[in-house]
């Protein structure tokens, strides 16, 4: 199975392309910020077509929250979802949350908003060495959303293979 990890955002947009359990690449999709919202979600979505198209994956893990935090962020990430079914491929919501606590260390202390990026970072480089010298923390978190799905799939194997 290959899997897209996407972490959204319509400045900078992380991605990871795990081919089984294995890291393949990451990459970052950059737009301007001086943009209207419309033709940076629109340009970010032409590359992401064009990465789909390159990358030949089978299904997609992206970075998801509840509430109101990001309206415009919850507005592409709906986007990406509707994407994904028009492409006929599997959409996997990834809980912020639920990423941090999977990939962050064991003992690794969480009192402050900047230990998530810190966590992050030494559970990713820890699983991932190779991710060494990458420029933006969001190729991190792509692969970690990966990471995450990854590990729950494996989780339901167990889960069903105990039933």
């Amino acid at each position: 199975m290959r899997l897209l990890a996407i972490d959204p955002g319509t400045t900078i947009c992380g991605l990871a392309l795990f081919d089984g359990a294995e890291l393949e690449r990451v990459a970052v999709i950059k737009s301007s910020y001086n943009k209207n919202i419309l033709t940076r979600i629109t340009g970010i979505m032409e590359q992401l077509t064009y990465i789909r198209d390159t990358w030949n994956p089978d299904e997609v893990a992206c970075e998801t929250w509840g509430g109101d935090r990001n309206p415009t962020g919850q507005t592409f990430i709906t986007i990406i979802r509707q994407t994904c079914k028009e492409w006929k491929i599997p959409f996997h919501g990834c809980n912020s949350t639920a990423v941090v606590a999977n990939i962050r260390p064991k003992g690794f202390p969480m009192k402050k908003t900047l230990d998530r990026k810190a966590a992050m970072y030494s559970g990713v480089m820890a699983l991932y060495p190779g991710m060494q010298g990458q420029e933006t923390q969001d190729a991190f978190d792509a692969v970690a959303i990966g990471h995450y799905h990854l590990c729950e799939i494996i989780r339901k194997q167990r889960e069903s293979a105990t039933v």
